[in-house]
């Protein structure tokens, strides 16, 4: 099988009187035949070009944080759906690091709201060339905090203590309330072993809604880690049985490229992409420094903070 994976790096600047925001993707896949890679291939190349951008938009620190993370997640649709076309041979599995179900961040900032407009339209667009494609795609989510599987188990527990009588003898609530999914999984699922799925509630495109199923599950791929959660969107049109199918298959082809060790349990191509995209400190004050070296303007230059000549 040729399984990728894509990932982008982001980093943000606040300068005096302008926002600059750094940012690139890469896609990495590769032929694995068992745990072993026959061949590896990097779209656009091995090590990506940084692309910028500075303006002056007047967002809050917060808004501006909101505004470079979508250009990160749009830079990785457009690198995923480039990669898919321009490969020479099909992708099967494509990982995604993250997930596909942001929120929308600028429900009191209209820029932020057509930005995100922006997204769902990348989103579409890939999820439509992966499908031509038969390119499955998977978003992992390698740290989650979200408790819908807990929040769940609070409601319904109340009404079923009287079948399970050492309920009464313990504080649930509390523990409950205290407990992520990601921490309960943990220790419910054995090595090698999956959830159901849960059921997602998150609403993105009204074209997407109606042309895919959504799904959200729990892998356990290493012993000592966290489980994976897996998303991701199937067609409307595949029965259950196909969907329970497709779940198998994932988490079938997804461990074998994820145990290397047994306290980090990431897919193998999403560890390769993360390492080729990661912006470092020395890369960020260079661009500074050119942009400075155009006119001297103390606009181009990093807040005071960051600037002290007393480092502590």
């Amino acid at each position: 099988m040729t399984i990728g994976g894509v990932d982008g790096g982001y980093v943000t600047k606040h300068l005096i009187g302008y926002d600059l925001h750094l940012f690139r993707a890469i896609a990495v896949y590769s032929t694995f035949t068992n745990k072993k890679i026959i061949r590896t291939t990097y779209f656009p190349s091995k090590t990506p070009d940084l692309e910028i951008q500075l303006n002056n938009l007047n967002l809050s620190a917060r808004d501006s944080e909101k505004y470079g993370s979508l250009l990160r997640s749009i830079s990785e649709l457009s690198t995923a759906a480039k990669a898919i076309q321009n490969t020479h041979k099909s992708i099967d599995l494509l990982l995604m690091d993250g997930s596909p179900f942001l929120r929308n961040p600028g429900t009191s900032n209209e820029l932020l709201s057509k930005f995100y407009l922006q997204y769902l339209d990348h989103l579409s667009d890939l999820l439509s060339i992966a499908e031509k494609s038969n390119t499955q795609l998977i978003w992992i989510v390698k740290d989650s905090r979200v408790n819908i599987f807990t929040s769940f188990l609070g409601k319904i527990l109340p009404f079923i203590t009287s079948n399970i009588p050492d309920l009464l003898t313990i504080d649930y609530r509390n523990i409950i309330n205290r407990v992520r999914d990601m921490d309960l999984f943990f220790h419910m699922l054995k090595l090698n072993s999956r959830s159901f799925s849960l059921i997602n509630q998150d609403t993105l495109s009204e074209k997407i809604n109606q042309e895919y199923h959504t799904f959200r599950f729990y892998l356990k791929t290493a012993r000592f880690d966290i489980p994976l959660r897996i998303e991701g969107f199937l067609p409307i049109h595949n029965s259950q049985k196909k969907i329970l199918e497709s779940f198998d298959l994932i988490s079938e082809t997804l461990l074998p490229i994820s145990q290397y060790y047994q306290d980090y349990g990431i897919p193998a191509p999403i560890v390769e992409a993360d390492a080729r995209v990661k912006i470092k400190e020395t890369e960020i004050l260079d661009y500074i420094r050119l942009l400075r070296s155009f006119n001297n303007y103390p606009e181009f230059n990093v807040r005071r903070r960051e600037r002290s000549p007393w480092k502590f």
